[in-house]
């Protein structure tokens, strides 16, 4: 007879278990689709976004440039489209 109760606490543990694990599938699902929904109708009343913002700054220097004479390219093909015009 204990065994026999044991067991019944345990199906019934399990029963309500699973049904919470259902209820919180089942929000979590019910969200996710509520969310996918927002996003795809504001994705499909195109929204346009345009910030644009200039900022001159007189004070920035030049940077530096450093020419690599160890190029694979022979120095005088890369010379002479340059000094024919």
């Amino acid at each position: 007879m204990a065994i026999f109760l044991c067991s019944l606490m345990l199906v019934g543990c399990a029963f309500s278990f699973r049904l919470i694990w259902l209820v919180i599938f089942l929000v979590a699902s019910g969200l996710m689709t509520y969310l996918i929904a927002v996003k795809f109708t504001y994705l499909l009343s195109n929204p346009k976004s345009v910030n644009v913002d200039f900022n001159f700054n007189a004070s920035l220097p030049f940077p530096a440039v450093t020419v690599c004479n160890e190029s694979p390219y022979r120095c005088l093909t890369l010379e002479l489209p340059l000094t024919r015009s």
